[in-house]
């Protein structure tokens, strides 16, 4: 469990660096780019940048890390400036799995939902 400091840097740094890819970086590969949390280490060294994006396929998610990897030194830079942190944690981008494994979980559901008890078609859930 985090704790309270850690919940509210993640917080501040995630909002932080989604103004910075809105308003400031300018790259095109990172164009739709979301952030949806950062989980912090306990020493606050090491930052998780979760996101997601409207691309699915694989060669557009690595364009879209190859571009914030890019814009990964001017994106510290600016946490440090704009949140006067003592130590700006070190930046790894991932996307967020979460997202995809919801979304396929809700698809089971109506699958479930749709077959009644009077079908006799067995149900294979994978």
């Amino acid at each position: 469990m985090p704790s309270d400091r850690t919940a509210r840097m993640s917080g501040l740094i995630q909002r932080e660096i989604s103004n910075l890819l809105l308003r400031q970086v300018k790259d095109p590969r990172i164009r739709f780019v979301t952030i949806t949390r950062v989980k912090l280490s306990a020493d606050l060294r090491y930052a998780n940048v979760f996101m997601c994006t409207h691309e699915n396929d694989d060669a557009a998610r690595q364009k879209v890390l190859k571009g914030l990897e890019s814009a990964k030194s001017f994106i510290r830079r600016s946490l440090s400036q704009n949140l006067k942190l003592r130590y700006t944690p070190e930046l790894v981008f991932k996307f967020d799995e979460a997202l995809e494994e919801g979304e396929r979980v809700l698809k089971l559901i109506d699958e479930v939902q749709r077959v009644s008890p009077e079908d006799d078609a067995p149900l294979i859930v994978t």
